[in-house]
């Protein structure tokens, strides 16, 4: 990656992160790694374990943005975030459903544009 855009990602994600928490610096553990704490807490929550510590500075901040992002998430009523998931990866109501019987015997039938329409 190119450093310029990571050093833009990096300063990105460091602001999010103190901007919700004011007091938000690096904590590093010789044993655990880098983390990011506000007032002596780790802002990463418990419900992430594997993300309260990262290998590197960048990868400490990279995980409270994340975890931020997806804690705010799931603060949401449920048709914010249907209506999220929809914008994110579009509209996914008319898609057929595949049963998990039918994965198991492949159609190699070769279907075009106009027998797959009809």
């Amino acid at each position: 990656m190119n450093i310029e855009r990571r050093q833009r990602e990096f300063d990105k994600m460091k602001s999010s992160v103190k901007s919700k928490y004011k007091n938000a610096m690096i904590r590093v553990s010789e044993i655990s790694g880098y983390s990011v704490v506000n007032d002596g807490k780790n802002v990463v929550s418990s419900e992430w374990p594997d993300l309260q510590f990262g290998d590197t500075v960048y990868d400490a901040w990279k995980n409270a943005y994340i975890t931020n992002h997806w804690t705010n998430q799931a603060n949401k009523r449920i048709d914010v975030v249907k209506n999220t998931i929809t914008n994110t990866c579009g509209d996914t109501s008319n898609i057929p459903t595949v049963e998990s019987y039918e994965y198991a015997v492949p159609n190699l039938d070769i279907l075009d544009e106009e027998t797959f329409n009809n």
